[in-house]
C-alpha cells in the first residue's frame, strides 16, 4: 500500500489517522498497551489512491462482509481521489512471514461514509463508515451495542484496540494490533472519550475497536475517531475521542449489514440477536458516498513490495 507500500499512505490529518505505517502508513496507535492477539476481528485498513496521499487505519468486523471505521478513513478527500481499499487480517504487519501471506490481504469492494461528516469540522461528529468485502470472511464478528450507552458507563474500563503507533516519538511503531485498557471520561451525544492517561490511541488507530464488557459480552462501543489537543500537548496527546456506535448502529450500519449479510448481527448487550431493520429515520440512514474498489489488486506485488519495504527498513537500523 502507500506508493510502493511505504509511501502509500502517509496523510496527516487531526484525526486519529495520519503518519506512516511500517510497510502501509497510519492514523492513530495504541500507545502504553500491549500486543492484541484476542480479538482478530480488528484488522488494519489500508487505503490508497492513484494520486492522493492514501491512508492507513484500523477497522472491526461487524459481520462476514461489513467492517465498520472511520469516515475519514475512506473519505476521497483525505485518501486522495478513487480510493481502493484492502484489509490486513495478521497480528503484525511488519513480521515478514505474516506479511508475505497473500490470504493475509482481503480486498475491500465498497466503502461508505456518513453524509453528514467534514473534514473540516471533525467536532461535529459523524466520523464513522463501512467496508464492505467482496468474500465473506470467517472471522467472528464483534457485537455491537445497539441500546443507548449508558451515563454509568463514565470511569468504567474502556478497551481500545488497533494497530497504530505504539511509540510516540517512532512513526516505525505503526502496523500491530495492540490494546490498552483506559476508562471512559466523558459523553455527549455522537462521542465518547477515554482518559488522557498516556495509555491511548495515537497515529494509524482510527477506525478501530473501543469496547466494553456489556452483560458479561465483549461489545463495541466506540470507533476511534481523533485526539482533543492543546498547543501544549504531543502528537498523541489530549483527550481521545471515539464515535459512539449506539448512535449509529441501526440506524446508518444495519442497513448495509442487512443487504450483504441477510443473517443476524452479532448479538450485542440489549440485542436480542434477530437482525436489524434499516432505520426510518436519523440523519445517518442514508450513507453519502459508496466507492467501489477495482475487483483485485496485484496481490504477488504488494507483498513484494511490503517485504522490500521492510528488508529496506532493517537495513537502515544496521550500524554502519
Amino acid at each position: 500500500m502507500r506508493t510502493a507500500l511505504v509511501s502509500f499512505l502517509t496523510a496527516t490529518t487531526l484525526t486519529a489517522c495520519s503518519q506512516p505505517l511500517p510497510v502501509l502508513a497510519t492514523h492513530q496507535q495504541i500507545l502504553g498497551g500491549a500486543a492484541d492477539h484476542e480479538h482478530p476481528q480488528v484488522v488494519a485498513l489500508f487505503g490508497r489512491s492513484a494520486s492522493g496521499p492514501g491512508q492507513n487505519c484500523s477497522a472491526f468486523v461487524v459481520s462476514p462482509h461489513v467492517l465498520v471505521t472511520a469516515a475519514h478513513c475512506v473519505s476521497p478527500d483525505i485518501v486522495g481521489p478513487d480510493p481502493f481499499f484492502k484489509i490486513f487480517l495478521g497480528s503484525d504487519s511488519t513480521d515478514p512471514i505474516q506479511a508475505g501471506q497473500l490470504e493475509n490481504y482481503v480486498p475491500i469492494a465498497e466503502t461508505h461514509f456518513d453524509s453528514e461528516f467534514q473534514r473540516t469540522a471533525p467536532t461535529q461528529g459523524h466520523d464513522i463508515a463501512v467496508a464492505i468485502t467482496a468474500n465473506a470472511l470467517s472471522i467472528p464478528p464483534l457485537p455491537m451495542l445497539r441500546t443507548a450507552l449508558d451515563p454509568a458507563s463514565l470511569g468504567q474500563p474502556l478497551r481500545i484496540v488497533g494497530y497504530g503507533q505504539t511509540v510516540e516519538s517512532d512513526p516505525d511503531s505503526i502496523g500491530v494490533r495492540y490494546q490498552v485498557l483506559t476508562t471512559v471520561s466523558g459523553l455527549d451525544g455522537d462521542h465518547l472519550t477515554d482518559d488522557r492517561s498516556g495509555s491511548t490511541f495515537c497515529h494509524g488507530d482510527s477506525g478501530g475497536a473501543e469496547i466494553m464488557t456489556v452483560d458479561g459480552v465483549e461489545t463495541a462501543v466506540g470507533v476511534v475517531s481523533r485526539r482533543q489537543r492543546v498547543a501544549s500537548d504531543s502528537i498523541c496527546g489530549g483527550s481521545g475521542w471515539g464515535t459512539r456506535v449506539d448512535r449509529y448502529a441501526d440506524a446508518f450500519i444495519a442497513p448495509f449489514v442487512e443487504a450483504a449479510d441477510p443473517a443476524p448481527l452479532a448479538a450485542g448487550a440489549g440485542d436480542a440477536g434477530d437482525a436489524a431493520s434499516p432505520a426510518s429515520a436519523g440523519c445517518s440512514a442514508v450513507p453519502s458516498s459508496g466507492r467501489r474498489a477495482q475487483a483485485s489488486w496485484p496481490l504477488l506485488l504488494i507483498a513484494g513490495l511490503h517485504r522490500a519495504a521492510l528488508t529496506r527498513r532493517r537495513s537502515r537500523r544496521q550500524p554502519a
